[in-house]
């Protein structure tokens, strides 16, 4: 494994542990607050946004962690299939249950929303953070 491989693994499960820790705190508040709010319809609001949330954010972290060592045509590849998929997913959802009265759409959306603003940023900061080497020095010819 390359030094630049290691690096971005190290990123990568960096960004899983956060958000794993993030997702549950939000997700505990968000429950607990819009339970407060809205009674369970507020739960279940809460309960929904934080679930596409983790699916969405989520699902790109564990797949930079997975192809962390793959070559860039198949990280691209695996990112940009997941993301189609993960679309897909995310709008037959929303789809399903805009009509739908079991869910507050408010709690919903400050859910999705600060979880979305607290994904990005654990992002942003693992990226800014992380020190991957641009240049592989293990590859270089003899």
């Amino acid at each position: 494994m390359s030094e630049t491989d290691r690096a971005l693994e190290s990123v990568f499960a960096q960004i899983v542990r956060q958000m794993v820790i993030v997702f549950l705190i939000i997700g505990v508040l968000g429950l607990g607050i819009g339970y407060l709010v809205a009674g369970m319809p507020g739960f279940y609001g809460a309960l929904m946004g934080l679930g596409i949330t983790a699916f969405f954010m989520g699902t790109s972290a564990v797949i930079g962690l997975l192809t962390a060592k793959s070559s860039i045509q198949i990280a691209q590849a695996a990112f940009i299939g997941a993301w189609i998929a993960k679309m897909v997913i995310v709008l037959v959802v929303i789809w399903l249950v805009k009509d739908q009265v079991f869910y507050d759409p408010k709690v919903f959306f400050v859910v999705i929303a600060a979880s979305i603003i607290a994904a990005t940023v654990i992002e942003m900061r693992a990226v800014m953070q992380s020190r991957v080497p641009t240049i592989d020095t293990s590859q270089r010819p003899n």
